[in-house]
């Protein structure tokens, strides 16, 4: 498997191991009251991550991050600084305005290194992460995250369309994001379905099993391809007698065409009401044979719940939904680059987390994380618990804190404090 290496790297690989284990202090402010187990811990991640290792290692059945994206704008500050002076001595040996880039790019992933192998070893072995990233740092990411969670770990690259983009680019304009899906063991994660997947505008037809089966739609029994076999290329007779042979024929024939169905399921199919014959004076027997796509049962009549896998592609969230967000909370601008809840939500249902499960956000920023779980434990009434860290004094105690209050008010419909 390649290995990314980087200038400083060297520092950092077992840095995670070395960092010092600190004792969560308690913030009135920010201390939980009540049952309420989750927690918004403020100061450095890396410190914060293994504070928690004690009670929390192979614990944590989601993370979802949002570190710095590395534009060159963001300003952002960690303490490791582990990479500093490798970092300088570099500088001054290189001549050229690519090495401030270069040196960039070594400083993000000295600082994502260690804390992604604090992550892995938080994570259960049925758990999920999920990273937010764009094209700044995305390819360098990808290849530490097979480093430390093993490439075979590797889910999928979620991509998101979070915005329209404007008309005026240079270039190319770039709308998209992504979200890298790991596990830390693929045969114990669980997946969700999405049961919303199929469009229940299809389903406009109705017969006499309307109660039982619900409403369906049609779709052609027979289909062309690769996948020819005689045994499904055979005769169904139809209602005025005429032998119907896939593609319309009356005779048999190896054109590519045959049956979906066998033929004893298709005279099954007859007696159930699962076929439909219609007329088609583009075909030489006259007719068109369909099947019954129902929407409570299967092709074989059993009771089923649609559903389908989720999808890598997320076109209908905005990065504007995050900025509705803020200013309905804040009644203005107070964050830059937030996600929307509906992002956070709808990765959170990718994965079948426990009743009882653990959701770490160690980049909180808003914390809209946080205030996704609420939204979904009391739409699934359920009690699962965030962990969220910040280590901006300012952001965790007058806006992640106050956001994660907001939405403490409104599951509850009324107040309550974290």
């Amino acid at each position: 498997m390649p290995v990314l290496d980087w200038i400083g790297k060297s520092a950092v690989v077992d840095h995670h191991a070395r960092v010092p284990f600190r004792f969560l202090k308690p913030v009135r402010t920010l201390s939980t009251q009540g049952t309420s187990e989750n927690m918004l811990i403020e100061g450095d991640n890396l410190e914060a991550l293994k504070s928690l290792m004690p009670y929390y290692r192979g614990k944590i059945n989601c993370v979802y991050i949002d570190p710095p994206y590395n534009t060159g704008n963001e300003g952002w500050a960690y303490n490791d600084n582990v990479n500093s002076p490798q970092i300088r001595h570099w500088l001054n040996k290189t001549v050229g305005p690519e090495s401030e880039d270069y040196a960039r790019h070594d400083k993000w992933l000295c600082m994502m290194y260690p804390r992604l192998r604090l992550l892995k070893d938080l994570l259960s072995d049925d758990g999920v992460i999920f990273v937010s990233i764009d094209d700044n740092e995305v390819h360098n990411l990808i290849m530490i995250m097979n480093e430390i969670f093993g490439s075979n770990e590797f889910v999928c690259n979620i991509i998101w369309q979070s915005k329209v983009g404007a008309a005026d680019a240079k270039t190319i304009e770039t709308t998209t994001e992504y979200i890298l899906v790991y596990t830390k063991k693929k045969n114990c994660a669980k997946f969700s379905r999405n049961t919303m997947a199929h469009d229940i505008n299809r389903y406009k037809l109705e017969d006499e099993h309307i109660d039982e089966r619900g409403p369906y739609y049609t779709d052609t029994l027979d289909r062309g391809g690769l996948r020819y076999s005689d045994s499904l290329n055979y005769a169904i007779t139809s209602p005025d007698g005429t032998p119907v042979y896939p593609n319309g024929r009356t005779k048999f024939e190896n054109d590519g065409w045959t049956w979906k169905w066998s033929k004893d399921k298709v005279e099954w199919g007859v007696k159930q009401g699962f076929i439909v014959f219609r007329k088609a004076s583009t075909k030489k027997s006259g007719w068109k044979v369909l099947y019954k796509i129902y929407l409570y049962v299967d092709n074989n009549g059993q009771k089923r719940q649609r559903s389908a896998p989720f999808k890598n592609l997320i076109t209908d969230i905005k990065t504007g939904h995050a900025a509705t967000d803020i200013k309905k909370i804040f009644g203005n601008s107070v964050m830059k680059y937030t996600k929307p809840v509906q992002l956070l939500s709808a990765l959170l249902s990718m994965i079948q987390l426990p009743p009882d499960g653990i959701i770490l956000d160690s980049f909180a920023g808003s914390g809209t994380t946080g205030h996704a779980l609420l939204h979904l434990n009391k739409l699934n009434n359920k009690n699962r618990r965030f962990i969220l860290i910040e280590m901006d004094k300012n952001i965790s105690r007058n806006i992640t804190l106050t956001r994660i209050n907001y939405a403490l008010k409104e599951v509850s419909g009324g107040g309550g404090l974290l």
